[in-house]
């Protein structure tokens, strides 16, 4: 994130794509810095200069995201003081940390569907007069969205969600 500020003429609008929740959410201000005050004191100097903040978007990590991807590399790269042999020999072992790819189990395969069938149904129904709360119909609407993307994984509290609206609403 350093480095892109230095380096983004600070008259343009930067979209900044990180893996890390902690890092987006302290640039933006709703979460408070715990580690490292020297590099967000840097931030934010280097944000003074900017005609407006940078946007973030947060990807999931090791997920097949060309610049995340890349970004790794490099910051592994970093961490092996820039020993290719090093750096591919971890690559190559069996650590989680170098592989941790999202598969699709059956379980996330049954999620993706029933949030369809539930999507189909909200769809159908009259949100005037319905029994499905705007929350619910919210809830799916962006589950459906999210769950496009084959690297998202719905958390704990999403999937009970889910089978909960499932049994509520009767669909399978």
């Amino acid at each position: 994130v350093l480095a892109v500020l230095s380096l983004a003429p600070p008259t343009l609008p930067l979209k900044v794509y990180s893996d890390s929740e902690y890092t987006i959410k302290v640039a933006m201000g709703t979460y408070q810095m715990k580690a490292n005050p020297d590099l967000w004191e840097i931030y934010r100097e280097l944000s003074r200069y900017r005609k407006q903040l940078p946007a973030f978007e947060w990807v999931r990590g090791h997920a097949g995201q060309l610049h995340n991807e890349r970004a790794d590399e490099l910051a592994g790269l970093g961490a092996f003081n820039r020993d290719r042999s090093a750096y591919d020999k971890w690559q190559a072992s069996q650590a989680p940390e170098a592989h941790n790819p999202v598969v699709a189990t059956p379980e996330l395969t049954a999620l993706r569907t029933n949030v369809q069938l539930l999507k189909t149904l909200f769809d159908t129904l009259d949100s005037a007069t319905s029994r499905v709360s705007s929350t619910e119909r919210d809830f799916i609407n962006d589950m459906t969205k999210r769950l496009q993307k084959k690297s998202f994984v719905p958390s704990e509290k999403q999937s009970k969600w889910i089978k909960g609206l499932v049994a509520k609403y009767k669909v399978q």
